[in-house]
């Protein structure tokens, strides 16, 4: 008799299972939600607070950094003025790398970008979308996606979208195939900012600040 019951109880959703919200930047190259499938070991862990925290610390660099010409002296003027300022840690600021956000910012890309009438940077949204995208099965439910987009500006009516790595490139790997790891972030940043401002994104770059090189996705 138990075992028929248990048999004839009705089974939970997939749906159960399925978070209210999810980040974006969790999404990208790993579970949705970002859940752990191992134990990392502690050197590894540490090797990747190291990397978090370079790319907070660079982010914000990018963020803040004026829309002039910028030479490295500059960029290493704008790093200590967040210093300064208790925007960024010292230790943090001795991971960034300056010399390649100085080379990002004489490319034919960051010209576009300064010569935007909008620019938009660390622009946050959140928008409700269908789990059944990242959750097979989980029809009819929705979560919040939320996310902030580095970089975005206006060009010819349209977005050009950014989204800044300073993940490393592994040896054998080009820039160009390297950026495609990122194409489901920037194809969710990309509907995100339409469904914010209604309009379009006409191009979208994974800027790969190891190598000094923009891939387009």
């Amino acid at each position: 008799e138990l075992a028929r019951a248990m048999a004839e109880a009705p089974r939970p959703s997939p749906a159960s299972n399925v978070p209210a919200k999810v980040s974006v930047s969790r999404l990208d190259g790993g579970l949705p939600g970002g859940e752990a499938v191992f134990h990392v070991p502690a050197f590894i862990s540490d090797a990747a607070e190291s990397a978090a925290a370079r790319g907070s610390a660079t982010h914000a660099l990018l963020a803040a950094l004026p829309l002039a010409a910028q030479t490295e002296a500059d960029v290493r003027r704008a790093l200590g003025a967040l210093v300064s300022r208790g925007a960024v840690e010292p230790e943090q600021a001795e991971a960034v790398d300056v010399p390649s956000i100085a080379r990002f910012a004489t490319s034919p890309l960051y010209t576009r970008l300064r010569g935007a009438p909008r620019v938009e940077r660390e622009l946050p949204f959140t928008r409700r979308v269908s789990a059944a995208e990242f959750y097979p099965g989980a029809i009819g439910e929705t979560v919040l996606l939320q996310g902030v987009i580095d970089c975005c500006f206006l060009e010819d009516g349209h977005w050009i979208l950014l989204d800044y790595k300073t993940d490393r490139i592994p040896p054998g790997v080009s820039p160009a195939a390297h950026a495609q790891k990122h194409a489901r972030q920037l194809a969710l940043y990309a509907d995100a900012l339409l469904a914010l401002t209604g309009t379009p994104v006409a191009e979208r770059y994974a800027v790969l600040l190891a190598c000094g090189e923009a891939a387009r996705v």
